[in-house]
């Protein structure tokens, strides 16, 4: 439901209204979130903004509390972080999130992948370093 409903989205381009109690599924969707507390307005933004500058412990905690890193790093992509020196091994898209290149550093036991060139990026790779920049 989630992909078809970010499909209808880019195709008609109207604005939608979704309500719900998973911050998760609303940092997946959501261009902005509002976040309410007893009816009144916490907080409103963008998801890096909530991530990164939540308002009050509620936010926090709402967000993910301890958990708000990762959660951004599932918001950003390896393009936006991917440099021109190659490396051996399978190469990763650089529409990978960034969560995602965490995840196969760890599972193949390295501190940096090779980025396959898309579009608008070359091919390079990513580091663990290029991860908390």
């Amino acid at each position: 439901m989630r992909v078809d409903l970010s499909q209808l989205n880019r195709s008609t381009g109207k604005t939608i209204l979704f309500v719900t109690h998973d911050i998760d599924e609303a940092l997946q969707l959501a261009d902005v979130i509002a976040i309410l507390r007893d009816g009144k307005l916490v907080q409103f933004g963008t998801p890096s903004e909530l991530l990164t500058q939540p308002a009050d412990d509620f936010v926090r905690d709402f967000m993910g509390g301890s958990g708000l890193g990762l959660k951004l790093l599932a918001l950003r992509h390896v393009a936006e972080r991917v440099k021109p020196e190659a490396v051996p091994g399978e190469a990763i898209a650089p529409e990978t999130t960034l969560a995602e290149a965490l995840s196969q550093m760890v599972l193949r036991r390295t501190s940096r992948l090779p980025v396959r060139g898309g579009a608008d990026t070359a091919p390079g790779s990513i580091g663990l370093s290029d991860l908390v920049l």
